[in-house]
């Protein structure tokens, strides 16, 4: 990094991306038929188009997100985030929407839950023992 002191970490993100996506449409084109066979879906269906741009922002923004998350309060965090979004989701599908569950399912959401709480009641211990520092 210090060859190129004006480069953040945002832009090798970007750039990444950038190739990634550059490497994987020379592969859907010049080695299989997948993007002769996407670009023609597209054009037959432009309400699809626009449902695939909008998905592809979302995605970027959403990595953008994670990006910040991680830069302002690091890793755990953001795995703590993450880990409870995905527990809200389960549970608003199996209680709001009538997916179902078994019982190792429920487990596993009961342990998630579980390890939640606790990483919060440490952290709580952490600060409150700083503060009587």
């Amino acid at each position: 990094m210090s060859r190129y002191k004006a480069t953040t970490s945002l832009d090798m993100m970007c750039w990444m991306n950038f190739f990634t996506g550059l490497l994987l449409s020379g592969y859907m084109f010049g080695f299989t038929t997948i993007g002769q066979e996407l670009s023609s879906f597209l054009l037959t269906h432009p309400k699809a188009s626009y449902d695939v741009l909008v998905f592809c922002i979302c995605g970027a923004v959403g990595q953008l997100f994670i990006f910040i998350t991680i830069n302002k309060f690091g890793a755990l965090t953001l795995t703590l985030v993450t880990t409870t979004r995905k527990f809200f989701s389960i549970l608003i599908s199996s209680v709001f929407l009538g997916s179902t569950l078994v019982g190792q399912q429920w487990l596993g959401v009961v342990l998630l839950f579980t390890g939640l709480f606790w990483n919060i009641q440490m952290k709580g211990a952490k600060a409150n023992k700083t503060k009587a520092q």
